[in-house]
């Protein structure tokens, strides 16, 4: 086909009959706010993570007490931890403790979250896996570059993500795993400061200037 170098004049058609054909065509306008500091989130990263809903994702079989000393580190900052299993009511733990369930992942969304966090324990860990709500909720998550944090034992989840190749990394001098937002160790304490110090930084835009964003 022939591409005509300019558009064709008049651009808009639709013009009432006694309507001046040049007051209906497009304009090109400009914004009156180019850059506002105070509504970029990517220029006002402050640390703080109070009021943050952080989502942890957990079935029958968690590990917990791994489980318990995130929520509670999560709790001191401020934030806003709920469990998320695939079912409500409770779940029983490991080591036989029930945990109580906030939402079930049949009727909730990543997007109502800042934050999502996976514990370990192996029934827990195999079932989250395999659950395409929870594995859509983790996928779902980074392509918002909200903070992720997945206990070492939990990495099985982690490898069901489609960015698991995108962030697995040799662990740092403290033998952490941790990069573009996305933190993996075997210790509680050590998790929750990188996890909670992630949070604070609310988005990990490099994601998507990596093109770890898939279409």
């Amino acid at each position: 086909m022939q591409v005509p170098k300019k558009p064709e004049q008049p651009i808009n058609h639709s013009i009432p009959a006694d309507g001046n054909p040049k007051k209906y065509q497009p304009v090109k306008g400009e914004s009156v706010l180019q850059v506002s500091a105070a509504l970029s989130m990517a220029g006002s990263p402050n640390g703080d993570v109070r009021t943050r809903k952080v989502a942890i994702l957990a079935a029958d079989g968690v590990d917990e007490s791994a489980l318990s000393a995130i929520k509670n580190a999560l709790t001191s900052a401020g934030a806003v931890p709920e469990v998320i299993a695939p079912r409500l009511g409770v779940i029983q733990g490991a080591g036989g403790a029930d945990v109580p369930v906030d939402k079930s992942l049949l009727t909730v969304a990543s997007v109502l979250y800042d934050a999502v966090y996976v514990p370990g324990g192996e029934v827990s860990v195999a079932t989250i896996a395999a659950d395409a709500d929870a594995v859509h909720f983790l996928n779902e998550a980074f392509r918002h570059c909200k903070a992720i944090a997945f206990d070492a034992a939990a990495q099985p989840v982690l490898e069901a993500t489609y960015f698991a190749k995108k962030v697995l990394t040799k662990p740092d001098a403290e033998g952490v795993q941790q990069d573009m937002g996305v933190v993996l160790d075997k210790q509680p304490q050590k998790l929750a400061k990188r996890f909670i110090a992630a949070i604070g930084m609310h988005r990990f835009w490099e994601r998507e200037v990596q093109g770890d964003i898939p279409a």
